[in-house]
């Protein structure tokens, strides 16, 4: 019950419309819900949904997505997926199909992931189609006799084989039991053609 109680206060916290008041430069927010549902019977198939809202500067609405996921794992250190994606911005609505793969190496308490992303995006509204390669490594720690796994993190965006986009992450994971947990992060957006981004993200992840 406690379970399901926190799940509902952490949803109308990111659905709720944004109405703090900041000081301009402040930095924008970031929110997600990840549910992942593992098959007992099928254990290399999952399913899942995913929702992310962000918000410029915690005074107005910027742009939210749904992800619905299906996942694979062939062996034990890879897992491959296939989503697709609606994307509402401040103006139009968006359609993308996101096929990734991750890699991850264990070595006792640190894990060390290689995430490749590919986005094949269209919006219907301008009759405009694109395609973007995101690269992802990501190293985290799991501190031992805590629940605490901070990570680092650097992902980086290309289209024609050109960048466009850096992220560097810094969060930790928080467990707070064996369905629960939560990802609280920094993120530092860098653009190539325009200014950069401070964001504060806070993230719920979902395992059954």
């Amino acid at each position: 019950m406690r379970t399901y109680t926190f799940i509902l206060i952490y949803a109308i916290i990111i659905l709720i419309p944004q109405t703090a008041q900041c000081s301009e430069g402040s930095i924008d927010g970031w929110e997600y819900i990840n549910f992942t549902y593992n098959f007992k019977r099928h254990p290399k198939w999952s399913i899942g949904g995913y929702f992310e809202h962000h918000n410029s500067q915690y005074k107005h609405f910027e742009s939210c997505f749904t992800r619905f996921t299906v996942g694979f794992s062939p062996i034990s250190w890879l897992k491959t997926t296939m989503s697709y994606d609606i994307l509402r911005s401040s103006h139009h609505w968006i359609n993308r199909i996101v096929p990734e793969a991750t890699g991850t190496l264990s070595i006792c308490n640190v894990k060390i992931a290689l995430r490749e992303r590919f986005l094949y995006t269209w919006c219907p509204a301008k009759s405009q189609q694109s395609h973007e390669l995101r690269s992802r490594i990501k190293a985290q720690y799991h501190i031992p006799k805590t629940r605490f796994s901070p990570y680092l993190a650097s992902e980086l965006f290309t289209t024609d084989a050109r960048w466009t986009k850096i992220r560097y992450y810094v969060g930790t994971n928080y467990q707070i039991n064996k369905h629960l947990n939560i990802d609280w992060y920094y993120l530092y957006h860098v653009f190539k053609n325009s200014d950069s981004k401070h964001i504060l993200g806070l993230g719920l992840n979902i395992n059954i």
